[in-house]
Formats: structure tokens, sequence, C-alpha cells
């Protein structure tokens, strides 16, 4: 037969006496008093620090080389000298070397350039100033592709000229011409090709700039049909 379980009480809280302080002066008293013993604690231990770093070391003990001589300098040389001072009559600097020239140090700049910025174009509207057009033609090769670039308007003067070559990307430029103004070149575009893209030299207001010239060539080739196109310059 089991007991009966006894309830355990809990004891009342036994807190000390309070009692006040006496001969230590006032809460904010007792404060500036302890910072000022911290503050004097810090300025102490710095003070150690640093005779200790401003002191050398120097070597107590004599070194033993059993015959009193160790790669020709005495022991006496060694006990005496200081960590981190060479013996005397002892060389630690490596002879230069008369056939090797002394390579001048590059000075540095602090930074380096890993991606630059291309520079900004010099007419950065010019290919809005161009009345492009693009326009299928059948001719005996096979139907083939007819841009003219013809000034439009704007404050900047496009001009063309012998340098203004065209270059082709997905098509063979088959001939091309340019003066003044006005640009025409007509391209043969490679088999099944959907888009093709040129680049053509040019001058804007004397400085050389060059033209973007994307083609749509996924509609199906008809004589006289406008294609669409894309143009941009840098």
């Amino acid at each position: 037969m089991s007991s009966p379980k006894r309830r355990l009480a809990m004891m009342p809280e036994v807190l000390p006496e309070p009692r006040p302080m006496t001969g230590a002066g006032d809460a904010r008293e007792r404060t500036v008093a302890h910072m000022q013993r911290l503050l004097a604690t810090v300025a102490a231990a710095g003070a150690a620090i640093g005779a200790c770093a401003q002191e050398p070391s120097p070597v107590s003990a004599p070194i033993d080389t059993g015959n009193g001589a160790s790669g020709g300098h005495d022991a006496a040389t060694y006990a005496t000298s200081e960590i981190g001072d060479p013996p005397q009559g002892s060389t630690t600097e490596a002879e230069p070397d008369a056939q090797t020239p002394e390579v001048p140090s590059t000075p540095t700049t602090g930074y380096a350039v890993v991606d630059p910025v291309p520079p900004p174009s010099i007419c950065p509207q010019a290919a809005s100033q161009i009345q492009a057009t693009a326009k299928w033609k059948a001719e005996k090769r096979g139907m083939v592709v007819v841009v003219t670039f013809a000034k439009g308007r704007g404050p900047d003067t496009i001009t063309y000229g012998p340098l203004s070559t065209p270059t082709g990307y997905g098509a063979s430029v088959v001939k091309a011409s340019g003066s003044g103004d006005t640009m025409q070149f007509v391209l043969a575009p490679n088999p099944k090709q959907t888009a093709v893209s040129v680049g053509v030299p040019a001058l804007c207001n004397g400085q050389p700039i060059n033209l973007s010239l994307g083609l749509d060539l996924q509609s199906p080739p008809k004589a006289g049909a406008a294609i669409p196109l894309t143009l941009s310059s840098y």
C-alpha cells in the first residue's frame, strides 16, 4: 500500500536587509571614482607596453662554440650582439652582380582600370539622321538586297567616301558606292539566312564613326518588298 503524496510548500524568499551606503558619496561620485580608476589602469598598461617595445633584448647567455669560434667569429661577439643584429665582420647583404643591370622599379598609381569604358560616340544621334531603306531585288544571280543611305534631318553632316566599305555578316557585299551624303550597296544573303548585319564606316562632322545595320530576313523574299531594318551608330 503506497503512502500518500506529500504536498511541498514554497519557502518564502529571504532577501538581505538593505543598508544605506555611508562614507562613499552619492551614486554619481561613486561612478566618477570608478571611471578614474579604470583610466589610470589603462594608462599604466599602455606605458608599460610602450617601454617594452622600445627596449632591445640583448642575448645574455654566451654561445658555446666548442673551440671558442664559430664560422670565423668568437663567442663573445655573438654574446654581446643584440637580437636581430649581425655579428661584427659578417656580411648579410648579397653582393650585387656586376653583369646584371639594375632595373628601375615602375612607380604605381595605386589603382588600375580593369574594364575601361569605351569613349562616347562623336555623333550619338547620327543613325536617326539617316534615311535608310532596304528592298529585295531580283537579279540573274538570284534575290539580292539593295540598301540605300540618304541624307535625313539633323544638325550633323554625315558623309561617305572611298573608305566607306561595308562589311557584311551573314551576307556578301556584291557592290558598294558612296559619295557625299548618299551611300548604296548590294548584299547577297547566305542561303537560309534569316538575319544579316552590316558595318559601314562613315564621317560625321569630319570625324570617323561606324554605322551598324541589321536586316530581318524572316519573311519570304519578294522583288520590291521592303525589309525591316535597324540602324545604330557608335
